[in-house]
């Protein structure tokens, strides 16, 4: 079975932990990515996932990657725009994005193409500590980094993630920043405990969160030096935290999933205007939804 790998890190990091469940329930069976679609990739940092992580994962041929590139004819384009996607692709099976989808579970032939993000640790709930075990992130080492960790580390830390930058195009994700769910999900944080706390907010748009955000007299830091290449270490950060408050964002999702311990754990209700069932799966048990 070949996997397709897309999207940005915590995409990535999706499509690993589904390949490598796959390949516990089927360990005689071959099961390999294909990542061509970052041969012209211009978004995000292209496929970054193994250097990050000191990963080999198993790639497909080229011959295999060929056979299932992207064919936009007309015909293609107007199956497309009718939710077809795997029109063309008479091997492909595509997964919805709609919520947890117990097919991709089973085992699938050689050469079947599997398409998706499978954003649920429910597709890999075979194997979650061999996955926390592969995705260790590296050793801290620069100056300013290592500066912020130590903070984080000793004192009772919130992470904050916001994403608006690209969201605010997609009229299907809902937009938090639009909703009460930062507001909320602060105050529930400064409840618990009655210890002074520090703020981390991680952000494109720090701007917006200096006015927006209800943490006047409050010790607050703007994480942002992590940029391009060293994106990631916002993620590392993030989940060193006593509390985190994740966005509709697979990236603070993961940083979530791989804290170590954490107080609390904050995710939205809604994470799309119209996916129920992703909204229903994507999140642990144990995360608070607002």
């Amino acid at each position: 079975m070949i996997i397709r790998f897309s999207g940005g890190l915590g995409n990535q990091m999706f499509q690993f932990a589904y390949l490598t469940a796959q390949q516990k329930r089927y360990p005689d069976e071959r099961v390999v990515a294909d990542i061509g679609d970052y041969d012209t990739y211009i978004h995000h940092n292209g496929f970054e996932i193994e250097k990050i992580f000191g990963l080999d994962i198993p790639k497909c041929s080229e011959s295999e990657k060929e056979s299932h590139r992207i064919q936009m004819t007309i015909k293609n384009k107007i199956l497309w725009r009718l939710g077809l996607k795997e029109a063309g692709f008479p091997k492909r099976i595509q997964d919805n994005c709609n919520g947890f989808d117990c097919r991709f579970l089973e085992k699938f032939k050689d050469e079947d193409f599997l398409w998706g993000y499978w954003q649920s640790e429910r597709y890999f709930a075979n194997c979650k500590q061999e996955i926390e075990n592969l995705l260790k992130f590296p050793e801290i080492t620069d100056e300013v980094n290592v500066k912020i960790s130590s903070e984080i580390m000793a004192e009772n830390s919130v992470a904050i993630h916001i994403r608006r930058g690209d969201y605010l195009k997609f009229p299907e994700l809902v937009d938090l920043s639009e909703t009460e769910y930062y507001l909320k999900s602060i105050e529930l944080v400064k409840q618990k405990e009655n210890i002074k706390k520090h703020w981390f907010i991680f952000s494109d748009d720090i701007e917006w969160c200096k006015k927006n955000l209800c943490l006047s007299n409050e010790k607050i830091t703007y994480v942002v030096n992590n940029t391009g290449n060293n994106s990631f270490r916002d993620m590392q950060l993030m989940s060193l935290c006593n509390y985190i408050i994740v966005a509709n964002s697979t990236f603070s999702w993961w940083a979530a999933w791989l804290a170590d311990n954490p107080k609390l754990i904050i995710a939205p209700k809604n994470y799309y205007n119209n996916k129920p069932g992703f909204d229903e799966d994507i999140c642990p048990e144990s995360w608070v939804r607002i």
